[in-house]
């Protein structure tokens, strides 16, 4: 607060929140949490700023099946959890924008026209990964903030 305004934060979380579900951080314990956590950006970012929380596309992954199907699974869990935020006035509600994940034919395009989106370890994304996801990511945001202009 005090600072300059800002209109738009993207949040992207769970990846290492679900990769600690064995030691019991649930969905539903990253969901209550997150929800503090919105609370306190909205205390210092302002009750008018976007919040955007893409979906964490766990796809493009090369972890091997059925630990692959499994990790999409329970990405999915974490990801309603952001999805939820939409809904919660207390957080800021219509404030608060869940992004689901790109379709697997989005995918194939990448694939088809950028090659390798994933770096080494199977699991992040490498530059190109990143670029792309981004630039779909910005799209769809500039896209939902015009509608609502």
């Amino acid at each position: 607060r005090g600072g300059p305004k800002v209109d738009v934060c993207v949040v992207f979380c769970g990846l290492n929140d679900f990769k600690k579900l064995y030691m019991g951080r649930t969905a539903g314990i990253f969901g209550r949490d997150l929800r503090r956590f919105v609370h306190e950006l909205r205390r210092n970012l302002g009750g008018d700023c976007d919040i955007f929380f893409p979906a964490l596309p766990m796809e493009p992954t090369r972890f091997p099946e059925p630990l692959r199907s499994f990790v999409i699974f329970v990405g999915e869990l974490f990801d309603e959890e952001k999805a939820r935020l939409e809904r919660d006035s207390s957080a800021g509600g219509t404030r608060n924008h869940f992004l689901a994940k790109p379709s697997a034919g989005w995918w194939r395009t990448v694939f088809a026209s950028c090659g390798e989106v994933i770096s080494a370890d199977g699991v992040h994304p490498n530059d190109v990964g990143y670029r792309v996801y981004g630039e779909k990511l910005g799209g769809e945001i500039a896209e939902r903030i015009l509608s609502e202009a």
